[in-house]
Parts: structure tokens; sequence; C-alpha cells
């Protein structure tokens, strides 16, 4: 069973993102993309 999400980020995120050293900013893209990535909780 195929699974859609919609996938929005806010204007603080990138905002706050902006703020942050180019490392920084890499490490928290990896993060919320992998977050994104990650298959929805199933009770099973």
């Amino acid at each position: 069973m195929a699974v859609t999400m919609t996938f929005l980020i806010s204007e603080t995120f990138t905002d706050s993102l902006a703020r942050l050293t180019g490392d920084e900013q890499k490490a928290v893209k990896t993060t919320a993309f992998d977050s994104a990535q990650l298959p929805l909780a199933t009770d099973h």
C-alpha cells in the first residue's frame, strides 16, 4: 500500500536554517529529510 505524504517547510524553519553554519545546515537538512522518509508507525 503506497502512502502519500505532503511535506511542508515553514518560513520560520528556513529563516532559522539560514542562521546556521554550512555544516550545521547540512546536518539539519539531512535529519529533516530522513525524518520525512520514515515509514508511518503501525500497530502490527
